[in-house]
């Protein structure tokens, strides 16, 4: 049988719509299906496409809590809380209760009789368990959240009632029912995606993964003249003219949405967007492929730092411009500091003015 590891080693390009995809089909096999046996896999390769996704880090840990891989539960609910920025107010207070309660239950589960990995429910009710068996898969099935199993197993452990229901069985539909729930209720919205593909931007440097989060969070909210706005610069800062053209028209076109001091904002640097494209710097490396965390891993010599740090600031990507502004200089002085300063004082600029552009 194939093993399957948590944290997954072959990540892949960040596409949160693939990883939504997965990671409902295997809510569903978990919560409305009983193919316990089926789960993990599609929610290891769902968090491929989007690994700092913390709803699905969550639910994660639970499955394998549930299938007793107790260490990688836990490191599931740390990563969880590391990303915890990207939930809303409801989820992260959500999570704050649910990882107390996993971690201080996280060994307590009874056993199965058959390993909960292995558990199809079709197949399992095909079994010829004494209701006494049906009763103790109940409760651990209880004890591991899976709750659809032991509202069956409740059910098989009562053989003289004509209704086949029980408190507890009606009780762990309640709780499977509330746990689905659960999982949209923390979910962000178009607004969450947005602010975790500026956090890679402007805090993080990941400039690898921030297109397709940016292009996500349009898909819930595609006339938000904000986020076409910073599209538009993404874009252009990664040679994406066309495009990056066709956002800010449709930015244009919505600017109603923005706040007086927005639409001047964007008035203003509307032209900047526009500028010809044939006087931008280039630099040694595509601007779409930049991690900052792993650049400085690479055998630039001053000139590349160079010619990175002055590409960088002409495509206002000026968290990777003052980085990299002392590599490129080669030496130190006040008049260098100030310069570097200015170019951390353009990012945090940027950031706070896509905060102001929205209409009150």
């Amino acid at each position: 049988m194939t093993e399957f590891f948590f944290p997954p080693q072959d990540v892949k390009a960040v596409n949160p719509a693939e990883a939504r995809r997965l990671f409902e089909q295997a809510n569903h096999l978990w919560f409305e299906e009983g193919c316990y046996h089926l789960v993990l896999p599609l929610y290891l390769e769902a968090l491929k496409y989007d690994p700092t996704d913390p709803v699905m880090l969550y639910q994660l840990a639970v499955v394998l809590r549930a299938f007793e891989r107790f260490d990688e539960a836990a490191l599931a609910l740390e990563m969880a809380s590391l990303h915890q920025f990207l939930l809303n107010k409801t989820g992260r207070q959500l999570l704050a209760r649910k990882k107390k309660w996993l971690l201080k239950h996280l060994y307590n589960a009874s056993p199965l009789p058959v390993p909960a990995t292995e558990i199809d429910l079709k197949q399992c009710l095909s079994q010829s368990f004494h209701y006494n068996e049906w009763l103790e898969i109940a409760i651990a099935a209880s004890q591991r959240r899976m709750f659809l199993l032991a509202a069956i197993a409740y059910d098989k452990s009562q053989p003289f009632s004509e209704s086949q229901t029980t408190w507890e069985g009606d009780n762990a539909r309640v709780n499977n029912q509330s746990d689905r729930a659960l999982l949209n209720n923390m979910r962000w919205s178009a607004k969450g995606l947005f602010e975790k593909a500026n956090h890679f931007w402007f805090k993080e440097g990941r400039y690898h993964q921030v297109l397709p989060i940016y292009q996500e969070a349009l898909k819930y909210d595609p006339t938000d003249p904000v986020m076409l706005y910073q599209l538009a610069v993404v874009l252009r800062a990664f040679e994406r003219f066309d495009e990056a053209m066709l956002a800010l028209d449709l930015a244009s076109v919505h600017q109603n949405r923005l706040s007086e001091n927005g639409r001047q904002f964007f008035d203003t640097y509307k032209q900047y967007i526009l500028k010809p494209t044939s006087y931008m710097l280039t630099m040694p490396i595509p601007a779409w492929e930049i991690n900052l965390k792993e650049l400085h891993s690479m055998n630039f010599n001053s000139n590349d730092w160079w010619a990175i740090s002055q590409a960088a600031e002409d495509r206002r990507m000026f968290l990777l411009a003052y980085e990299t502004y002392l590599d490129g200089r080669g030496w130190c002085d006040s008049e260098i500091l100030r310069e570097e300063e200015e170019l951390r004082r353009k990012n945090g600029s940027d950031r706070s003015r896509l905060n102001y552009m929205r209409r009150d």
